[in-house]
């Protein structure tokens, strides 16, 4: 007798579902995103896990059978692989524009003051990633 492969799915309410069909979507806990399989975003963040050894976003990484899905468990589109839901869930949700999770909107982050850079730490720069969205640069310390 051959047993099928079971995969886990992140189900509406958040708790892993056992299921026998892959999941449509890919996603980031920590981000609280959700994206396709072949998201540039995410297939970067895996290959460069790779080079690292860490198995760190591997671990944050779910799955969904499909967007209502991950949209009722709270998860927001990619800004790369799916450019046109995620301006209109960032027009629906203007107190988010410029917050990170568990981030209160109105709170700034790390005490920043400038209104322009609410919610970045200081000494952070924005760069361009290949997905033309901007994306946080930490400086070195050295």
């Amino acid at each position: 007798m051959v047993e099928s492969k079971l995969y886990k799915l992140l189900g509406e309410d958040g708790k892993i579902l056992l299921s026998k069909k892959k999941g449509l979507l890919g996603g980031h806990k920590g981000q609280k995103v959700y994206g396709r399989l072949d998201c540039p975003s995410a297939l970067r963040a895996l290959e460069k896990q790779k080079e690292s050894g860490h198995e760190t976003y591997v671990k944050q990484r779910v799955f969904f059978a499909d967007e209502a899905t991950a949209v009722k468990a709270g998860y927001r589109p990619c800004g790369c692989c799916l450019k046109e839901k995620y301006q209109e869930w960032k027009s629906q949700t203007p107190d988010r524009k410029k917050t990170f999770p568990g981030q209160d909107a109105h709170q700034p982050r790390h005490g920043s003051a400038n209104p322009d850079r609410l919610g970045q730490p200081s000494g952070v720069k924005l760069r361009k990633s290949a997905c033309k969205s901007p994306r946080l640069e930490f400086p070195l310390e050295t």
